[in-house]
């Protein structure tokens, strides 16, 4: 397991959301491409809020596709780009 890893888990750890949440969190992480782990790393370490953020839309996202609702799934990518910006 790499230092970024660790140092992401510890912020986990220490932040409010729930096991679940946690373990949601940690499976997003497996489907980031190796060259963007530092700097999504990084960024979550300066701003840990964004975790929340970045489960929020992945339950938009879920949600939308569980109930094949365009308008949902539309509104999760703008997120996203938001989330980007």
């Amino acid at each position: 397991m790499t230092e970024k890893f660790k140092k992401i888990i510890e912020i986990l750890n220490n932040s409010d959301i729930s096991e679940q949440e946690k373990d949601n969190f940690l499976n997003i992480l497996l489907f980031v491409p190796d060259e963007d782990f530092d700097e999504l790393s990084q960024t979550i370490e300066q701003n840990p809020k964004l975790i929340r953020e970045v489960l929020d839309n992945y339950k938009l996202k879920k949600e939308a596709l569980e109930n094949q609702d365009k308008d949902k799934w539309d509104k999760a990518l703008q997120q996203e780009e938001e989330l980007e910006s």
